[in-house]
């Protein structure tokens, strides 16, 4: 199962228990999934501050009403 996002198809269905690898073909190294990732992505930056603000305005914008009635 994938570690980042819980699909059981991301992972091989085996996993052989003996790797033979070449000589001219270095061990590849998989790096532990991060969390906040999207964090990291800078176009993604803006999307996630947008859509924060806007949930924040309509849980204010619900209180207001709320106030109102």
């Amino acid at each position: 199962m994938c570690a980042a996002c819980g699909v059981p198809g991301h992972v091989p269905a085996a996993v052989p228990d003996v790797v033979v690898e070449s000589p001219a073909a270095p061990a590849a190294t998989a790096d532990p999934p991060r969390k906040f990732a999207a964090l990291r992505n800078k176009d993604c930056r803006p999307y996630l501050f947008g859509a924060a603000l806007a949930m924040m305005a309509d849980n204010i914008e619900h209180v207001i009403t709320y106030w109102i009635r």
